[in-house]
């Protein structure tokens, strides 16, 4: 009798020790999967990731290449877009700057958010030549990756698959910016 006392005491409190364990366990994943934790995870420029978003927006619909192409870092391999076009370096993102002011382009940006390297937002962007293709608004995902305060890239994915076969050679990631015929 006193055996098997002392063996469910053994036992009982193993099972708290378990019990404390795992319970341990749950409260420090949970911890971990903190919003306040995971931001502070993020980049250093964080803050400044959210306004890098919205300054790139709001030069995009100013049709100002210029404010547009300030946001962009110089250092390391130099900065990109991938978007309808693929630029490297700031005179190919000048030049991709350019085909969309021409086109005439507008984005209605929403949905703004922070990401590991910088922030994703979602936009309905207008272009004349999609339109004339009966394309009139497209629904993309874009993203920026924030290196020491500046744009390092820009990424712009349709959110639609189908938009894509719409375009057809509107929209060719993997190509760079045409050269205009016109200089300015």
């Amino acid at each position: 009798m006193q055996r098997s006392r002392g063996l469910v005491g053994s036992m009982a409190l193993m099972a708290t020790s378990i019990g404390l364990a795992f319970g341990f366990t749950l409260l420090a994943a949970s911890l971990g999967a903190n919003p306040e934790a995971e931001a502070s995870r993020v980049l250093p420029d964080a803050p400044d990731a959210l306004q890098l978003a919205q300054a790139f927006t709001a030069a995009l619909n100013a049709h100002d290449s210029d404010a547009l192409i300030d946001l962009f870092t110089e250092e390391d391999a130099g900065p990109m877009v991938s978007a309808d076009r693929f630029a490297w370096q700031k005179f190919e993102i000048r030049l991709w700057a350019r085909q969309q002011i021409e086109a005439g382009i507008q984005t209605e940006a929403y949905a703004y958010r922070l990401s590991e390297r910088g922030a994703s937002w979602k936009a309905d962007v207008y272009r004349a030549d999609w339109n004339a293709l009966g394309l009139p608004r497209l629904r993309v995902t874009n993203s920026i990756w924030v290196h020491h305060g500046r744009l390092a890239g820009f990424t712009s994915q349709p959110i639609e698959p189908g938009d894509v076969m719409m375009l057809g050679r509107l929209w060719q990631p993997g190509t760079t910016p045409e050269h205009p015929t016109t200089y300015w």
